[in-house]
């Protein structure tokens, strides 16, 4: 394929669309080191995109994170505390979460868990949102004549596409140059991702007249088709010849002298014709193989429909099996652009390719700002999440200090009470039982004579009558006691 070959365009004018019929042809012998893309794609014939290239912007090292490449139960009432007790009783406020309200607010497990999270997500989440958020709209942006660069060499498997992307205003350029070897390749420029790109159905032609010589050499021709395309074959030869149509896996096979089973297969045959269906997206080779002696001239027409091709013209600027580009497009709208570069397997039939690109993104100041304005969502939930969570410490540690005093005081007065009825009961007016004198409920020893105080309780003796309990101390009576055991008080 000479320098620069294949087809190219520009959406809305500029140069007429170019197109590739696709497929190839060509002959070895059985036996000898066939070359078969034996690498995978997906059953979809989806191609697989990678990114990912070093970025060199014109300024200061700021602003976003570069792009990496990526191929996102109902609760009972109870379980977050009954109706029937405070909100505050609930999961989050239990001090194992908030820490002890008397202790300081570093050694709740939320602050400590929290730094170590915010320790491990600091540099690969926040810092690259604060410098969004500072940077761009406070420290001016990005000149005019500020850019951003991708250049590197990289390796593509076939049906796989590499691409980079920015975030640009309308005007601003985008400049590329790129290079393949050792087969060709397809580019894009558009404002949509290479999975949006709409698909198109590829019609192609193989009218030719081959010798195919004698000694176990064989004439083929490859086509990789996806799900829903078809082949149409219709051939003559001069004498005997095998007719096959084979995946990647069966040509091996073949070749080394197996016995796989074909799609279709005829055998010592001067005519042939029919169709096939796929189902299944790979490299599909349609054979004739001569094991005679002499050489047998075949005459063939063969018809493809390919359907899911990913169509480059409905981008904004393209070129179709080149191994060389290189030019500049301007910007229609703001927005984010992408640049890709396509290995399409019915373009070229190495199994991968070597690309060496450089691409430059003429942002702008205002180009940048978008950055900021998608960001800038992000910013508003972690801040909000970061002052809800701040809020709820303060509160629930001030709950528990609340709940604490509340709960000691309810407990203070309940032993207040108790022991005022007890003293009510006891009663004050007691005295020595030697010597008379005043005593409090609570002496042991009178004051005046030293006299121990034992036994029942000193004071007015009373009487009471027969029941449970002993009505002027309140103790448990003892069935069929006289006396109570504990006031000495006398039973009837």
């Amino acid at each position: 394929m000479p320098r620069g070959g294949g087809g190219g365009g520009f959406r809305g004018g500029g140069f007429s669309g170019g197109g590739f019929s696709g497929g190839f042809g060509g002959s070895a012998f059985r036996g000898s080191a066939g070359s078969f893309r034996v690498g995978s794609v997906r059953s979809s014939g989806r191609p697989f995109g990678r990114t990912g290239a070093t970025r060199t912007v014109s300024h200061a090292s700021s602003g976003p994170y570069r792009h990496t490449y990526y191929h996102p139960r109902s609760h009972y009432w109870g379980y977050y505390g009954g109706f029937y007790r405070p909100w505050y009783w609930r999961w989050w406020h239990y001090p194992s979460f908030w820490g002890y309200y008397y202790r300081p607010w570093y050694y709740s497990p939320v602050y400590i868990g929290g730094g170590l999270i915010l320790l491990i997500i600091l540099p690969l989440i926040i810092l690259p949102l604060l410098g969004v958020a500072f940077y761009y709209p406070f420290g001016g942006g990005v000149s005019r004549e500020g850019t951003v660069t991708y250049r590197s060499t990289e390796t593509l498997n076939f049906n796989e596409y590499w691409y980079e992307y920015e975030d640009m205003k309308d005007g601003s350029l985008i400049t590329y140059e790129f290079q393949s070897t050792p087969g060709v390749i397809s580019w894009a420029i558009s404002d949509v991702s290479f999975e949006s790109l709409p698909t198109t159905t590829r019609n192609g032609q193989f009218l030719d007249l081959v010798s195919v010589d004698g000694n176990e050499e064989y004439e083929y021709i490859l086509l990789f088709l996806r799900p829903g395309s078809s082949i149409t074959y219709d051939f003559n030869a001069s004498a005997n010849i095998e007719f096959f149509i084979a995946d990647t896996q069966d040509m091996i096979s073949w070749n080394n002298y197996g016995s796989p089973v074909f799609y279709r297969h005829l055998v010592d045959v001067t005519t042939g014709s029919g169709s096939l269906n796929i189902y299944t997206a790979q490299d599909y080779y349609i054979v004739w193989y001569n094991d005679g002696v002499s050489a047998v001239n075949v005459g063939y027409d063969v018809e493809y429909t390919e359907t899911g091709v990913p169509n480059l013209a409905a981008a904004d600027a393209y070129g179709l099996a080149t191994d060389y580009a290189s030019g500049s497009y301007d910007v229609t709208s703001d927005g984010r652009w992408y640049f890709f570069v396509y290995f399409d397997p019915m373009h070229s039939p190495e199994e991968s390719q070597t690309i060496t690109f450089d691409v430059t993104f003429e942002l702008g100041k205002e180009g940048n700002l978008l950055a900021w304005a998608k960001a800038r969502p992000w910013l508003v939930f972690f801040g909000i999440l970061a002052i809800f969570l701040v809020i709820m410490g303060v509160v629930n540690r001030r709950k528990q200090k609340e709940f604490k005093t509340t709960s000691s005081d309810t407990a203070q007065g309940q032993t207040q009470s108790q022991t005022g009825v007890a003293q009510q009961q006891i009663g004050t007016d007691v005295k020595c039982p030697r010597c008379s004198s005043p005593m409090k409920s609570t002496d042991i020893y009178c004051k005046v004579c030293g006299e121990k105080r034992e036994g029942r309780r000193v004071g007015t003796e009373t009487t009471t009558t027969r029941q449970e309990i002993c009505e002027y101390c309140g103790a448990k009576l003892i069935h069929n006691a006289k006396f109570c055991t504990s006031c000495g008080s006398t039973i009837k």
